[in-house]
């Protein structure tokens, strides 16, 4: 059996990514390769309110929690409304 070798650290996600993200005309970066932007909002703001009043959740923990508990969250969802 071979020995798996550790994964060289990552050096810290840069914040700027964080503070300038908006999902809505999401520069060819993002789109081009997502996961270091992804990386910047859950270190530096996981729970990202974006400028249309939505709010961007990053982590699978505060997801999870929306999830099980919409009523809780009312006011952050934005769901479509049922016709029925």
């Amino acid at each position: 059996m071979t020995a798996m070798t550790a994964l060289p650290a990552l050096p810290p996600a840069d914040p700027a990514l964080a503070d300038g993200f908006e999902l809505a005309g999401a520069p060819a970066c993002f789109l081009a390769d997502p996961y270091p932007t992804y990386r910047a909002l859950r270190e530096h703001a996981p729970v990202k309110r974006l400028a249309d009043g939505s709010v961007f959740l990053t982590r699978y923990a505060d997801c999870m929690a929306v999830y099980k508990d919409p009523a809780r969250f009312r006011g952050f969802l934005k769901l479509p409304v049922a016709n029925g």
